[in-house]
């Protein structure tokens, strides 16, 4: 990755762990978690043996952890979230597998899988419509069915 395209995502990356609003598509009251009650909970899904210390390493490294509400009925909800400027496939399958270890540590929650980034790949598209992602962009959250197809020009540039 060059050095431009490595600090465009980082401060991507710095912009959706400070504003929780974005969130409130995908959770009712979001709350972004910091990294001290990330670890708590990670060091004590680990603990419990309900995951793995590689997993537990793989939640770590998440973007963004969000907890809130579920969107309908009770309970609570989570969303992990990889940042990307342009979302790969290879930020789906990051997005999927943290989730998958969240849902392990918590199996009680709600835990949704999310990419977020202003552009997504079509071969991420289709990826994140396969495996159950979701993807915000500019403030809105598409369901894994409502992410847009290319069009059938052929294009390799994400949708808008």
């Amino acid at each position: 990755m060059e050095f431009g395209e490595w600090l465009r995502r980082e401060r991507m990356k710095e912009e959706y762990q400070k504003f929780r609003r974005r969130y409130r598509h995908l959770v009712r009251d979001p709350y972004i978690l910091p990294p001290e009650e990330r670890d708590a909970l990670i060091m004590a899904a680990e603990d419990r043996g309900a995951i793995s210390s590689e997993e537990g390493d793989q939640l770590e490294a998440a973007d963004v952890i969000v907890r809130g509400q579920r969107r309908e009925g009770d309970g609570e909800a989570y969303a992990v979230v990889e940042v990307a400027p342009v979302v790969q496939p290879e930020d789906v399958e990051r997005a999927a597998a943290r989730a998958a270890a969240l849902r392990k540590a918590l199996p009680e929650a709600e835990v949704r899988a999310v990419v977020a980034g202003p552009e997504i790949h079509p071969r991420a598209a289709a990826a994140a419509r396969e495996r159950g992602v979701w993807w915000l962009a500019e403030g809105r959250a598409f369901a894994p069915h409502e992410i847009p197809e290319p069009s059938a020009g052929g294009s390799e540039e994400a949708p808008p």
